[in-house]
């Protein structure tokens, strides 16, 4: 509990010296310079026409085991969360992260978030820079103080989960929406909606400055949590998708926002998928609106990820099924809001003692530099996988497949 106490005080204290509000919250710590150029694309147009390549049969899979830091003097068992690149720094965002003796595996502390940076391209090792014996334990997404009041009391405690990539604003600057849950106790929740925190890196310092402007962003109890199921940006718009699952069924609905203007949320449109109209007003949740969604099905999307593929011309719309088949699908459509084609069975898990979790595709993590591979044709899928339930021991497994 030590451990986890001097977590929650170097929270408290980035949040009191940065000046700001009970319900802002801003930190800023030092980030490896690991710089690798990444293989992403980004279409040129909206509408990218006929796709190629959709049979999306798979050529090569390469097994990277667990994305880990195996030179971390801790044992760290945590879920898949997102990958941000900044300025070639690749950093893995993740939540909630139990660290653990390694040689007698007791339990030292469990922090709210960590944040790991790859080191190279071709397996699944990274460096650990929020969790180890060098740089101490915190949480590099900082909490509010209201929300710190809240987690000293057991019946109210806020937890924050990634399982998206980032939105990227700029070379050295992206947005990533965390879902924001509260626990009355151990297993009791209630999620409230979802909150953006704002990175911006200093190349030059190797300086990662993190901002919440607030607590909640999208209010579940009003609307849709866009942003924390997927994104991708067409031309400086970032198309912004969410999940809604309240309603026996799980429809996909997307926002659309200037990456510029990312954090003002007067500023989003929202796409009602029945008259291919934006509108400024973000729909209300408290009725299933099926026709305004871009996507429904009956057996639910866990997780998932959008992305434009330069080798299928197309955007991919990719998610995992974890609670019934443990299985990567995709679609596929020439724009970001559809039509789209499918769903395919992409790639089958294999579990462990519980079923896998959080399943996120990337096109970024492959050096393209030394094949000349059109963006796309690699991809990489992270999950989370649980060895044992007992702990629970959890790992994020990372799978790079190759298309045929």
């Amino acid at each position: 509990m030590l451990y986890r106490k001097i977590a929650l005080l170097v929270a408290g204290a980035a949040v009191a010296s940065a000046g700001v509000t009970t319900s802002t919250a801003e930190t800023s710590y030092p980030v490896p310079s690991i710089v690798l150029s990444s293989g992403d694309t980004v279409a040129s147009t909206y509408d990218v026409g006929n796709a190629l390549n959709t049979k999306f049969k798979i050529y090569e899979t390469l097994d990277f085991g667990y994305l880990n830091d195996w030179s971390n003097g801790y044992l760290l068992y945590r879920g898949a969360g997102g990958l941000c690149s900044l300025a070639n720094r690749n950093i893995w965002f993740t939540g909630q992260t139990k660290v653990l003796n390694k040689n007698t595996g007791k339990t030292l502390a469990t922090l709210d978030s960590s944040a790991t940076i790859a080191t190279k391209f071709d397996h699944a090792w990274t460096l650990d820079f929020t969790s180890n014996l060098t740089t101490g334990l915190f949480n590099p997404i900082p909490y509010t103080l209201n929300e710190l009041d809240d987690n000293t009391h057991a019946d109210s405690k806020v937890v924050l989960s990634a399982h998206t990539n980032c939105v990227p604003v700029s070379d050295t600057e992206a947005a990533h929406f965390w879902t924001r849950e509260q626990y009355w106790d151990l297993v009791s929740k209630s999620i409230k909606g979802n909150t953006l925190a704002y990175y911006t890196l200093n190349p030059t310092t190797n300086t990662l400055d993190v901002r919440r402007d607030t607590e909640t962003f999208f209010d579940s109890s009003k609307t849709y949590r866009y942003g924390s199921f997927a994104n991708v940006v067409v031309n400086n718009i970032a198309y912004l998708y969410a999940v809604d699952d309240k309603h026996g069924y799980f429809d996909i609905h997307v926002a659309s926002v200037p990456v510029s203007t990312i954090r003002d949320q007067t500023t989003y449109k929202y796409y009602d998928n029945s008259n291919g109209q934006w509108d400024t007003s973000a729909p209300s949740n408290s009725n299933r609106r099926e026709s305004q969604a871009i996507l429904g099905w009956w057996q639910g999307f866990g997780s998932g990820s959008v992305f434009y593929s330069e080798y299928h011309n197309a955007y991919l719309f990719i998610f995992f099924t974890h609670a019934q088949d443990n299985k990567f699908h995709i679609y596929y459509s020439s724009t970001p809001v559809g039509p789209w084609k499918g769903p395919y069975d992409l790639y089958t898990t294999t579990t462990g003692t519980l079923l896998n979790d959080h399943g996120v595709a990337t096109p970024v993590y492959y050096d393209h530099t030394y094949d000349n591979l059109p963006g796309g044709k690699e991809i990489l899928l992270t999950y989370t996988h649980t060895v044992s339930d007992i702990g629970p021991e959890k790992y994020i497994k990372a799978i790079k497949i190759k298309f045929a």
